[in-house]
């Protein structure tokens, strides 16, 4: 029987992938239409205008569980400019997840302008459904069970993702293609 599809998160700065254990049992979709509105006098009610929309907003809950396999790819860590991750991936895994989405919040050591000291998008792959390089807005980790050491042994974070389109979309784009956009590593 092969393996279920799994959804992932993958930091574009550093390389790294992270893929969910568990595939989330409900996630939601928030999009915004914005509207202006205009008084008229003598009017009932008020004129409504398109503007534009908002940002597409996913909040994800991916549970990490240190005794089942581990959730990072293989190979990538060399790259990621810290040392000690191999190590941590391997007898920490948890800890590794927590670090990885509280890190997502933070831009790179180094940065030398306004613009690079903005954290990094994370790409979210979820197979047929969206491919979008996206803002994280908010992470919260919930810790669930413990080993001796007291290091968490099953932990749920929670991520909010906002993916802000730089082109415009039309109706028949996203019937077209949903939410799933060519080129998505290459937007700043």
């Amino acid at each position: 029987m092969p393996k279920p599809a799994r959804m992932f998160l993958h930091h574009l700065a550093s390389g790294i992938t992270l893929q969910s254990m568990y595939n989330p049992q409900q996630v939601e979709e928030t999009l915004s239409v914005v509207w202006g509105r205009l008084s008229v006098l003598g009017a009932t009610g008020q004129v409504m205008q398109y503007q534009r929309t908002g940002n597409l907003t996913i909040p994800l809950a991916m549970t990490f569980d240190g005794h089942s396999a581990r959730n990072v790819t293989p190979g990538v860590l060399k790259n990621a400019g810290v040392p000690g991750l191999g190590a941590l991936v391997k007898d920490r895994p948890v800890e590794f997840a927590r670090r990885f989405m509280l890190a997502s919040c933070y831009g790179p050591r180094g940065a030398d302008s306004i613009q690079g000291i903005a954290p990094s998008r994370m790409l979210l792959i979820w197979p047929n459904m969206w491919q979008l390089a996206a803002r994280v807005t908010e992470v919260k980790n919930g810790h669930t069970k413990f080993e001796r050491t007291l290091d968490s042994q099953i932990m749920t974070s929670s991520i909010k993702l906002e993916y802000e389109s730089l082109l415009r979309l039309t109706w028949e784009d996203v019937m077209e293609r949903g939410f799933i956009r060519d080129g998505v590593g290459a937007q700043p």
